[in-house]
Formats: C-alpha cells, structure tokens, sequence
C-alpha cells in the first residue's frame, strides 16, 4: 500500500515537471513572436492613446493636477473628480474603448499562430494580422467594442458587477 501511493506520488510530480517542460518550450518557440505582439499592440496603443489625451485637451489639466498632489493631495483628489466629469474626458475614455477595440484583433492572429504550432503547420508573421483579413476584423471589432463598453461600465457601477457575478455563479 505504502508503495502505491509512493508511485502516484512520483508519477504527479514528474507529470507536473512534463508539463512546466512543455510549457516553458512553447513558450520559448513563440517568444518571437510574443515580443512583436507586444511591440505593436502597446506602441499603437500608447501612440493613440497619449494623442487622444492631448488631442481632447486633458495633459494641461492633467499636468496641474499632478503638480497640485506633490503638495496638496486632498485638493487633487477633488480636482481629479471634477475633471473627470468633463465631457472631454469621457469623449477620451470613449476613443481609448475603441482604440482597444481595434488592437483586439492582433490576438486572434496570436491565437492562429498557436494553432497552427499545435498542428504542427509553418507559421509566419503575417499570420499574426490574421485577425483582420476580410469579414474577420469586423466580427472581432464589434465584439471588442461591445465587451469594451461592458467593461468600461461595470467598473463604474457596482450594479453591474453584481449582476455579473450572480450570472456567473
């Protein structure tokens, strides 16, 4: 009996350092392209984000906030609640939804690149914009947009986290 569980025992542990083996070679595989991800999904995102922001005339007030809260924080917590109130700022939060909305596509080309190493088929970077080829994008962007003003709402009202966790469960 002893000897059993000693094999089970041996035979989980050397299942769970195949799996991390595994995993840390897939994920070394597909470091390449990980990084190009990154590079591109952050940058353009950051690039249009930071131009919104401006563009919408948020980075003075911003800047002035900032400077207020080295001294005053209780003061910028009121300045940072009346700026949010700005119908420029919710015009910005609106732009960076869609933003986001046209980024989500790069994950279905990350997906079809490791399906196509599961399946053990050559893989390119161009497969990475497979997510906007032809009727693709648009499926992928409607749904970013809808699940982005989801989430942009249920971080404002707890009702709609409720809701959400009682049709989770």
């Amino acid at each position: 009996c002893t000897n059993y569980f000693m094999e089970k025992k041996l035979t989980w542990k050397s299942n769970i350092e195949e799996i991390l083996r595994k995993a840390v070679n897939y994920w070394a595989m597909t470091l390449n392209i990980q990084i190009l991800f990154s590079l591109l999904y952050f940058s353009i995102t950051f690039l249009l984000g930071f131009y919104f922001f401006k563009y919408y005339g948020l980075q003075d007030e911003f800047t002035r906030l900032v400077k207020i809260g080295e001294t005053d924080m209780p003061a910028m917590k009121v300045g940072i609640t009346e700026w949010v109130k700005n119908p420029n700022f919710i015009s910005f939060v609106i732009a960076f939804v869609l933003i986001r909305a046209v980024m989500f596509p790069l994950n279905i080309g990350l997906f079809n690149i490791y399906r196509k190493i599961d399946h053990k088929l050559p893989y390119s970077i161009s497969d990475l914009y497979e997510g906007y080829r032809g009727f693709n994008f648009f499926k992928f962007l409607g749904f970013a947009i809808f699940w982005g003003f989801i989430n942009l709402y249920a971080h404002v009202s707890p009702v709609l986290v409720l809701f959400w966790i009682l049709l989770t469960v």
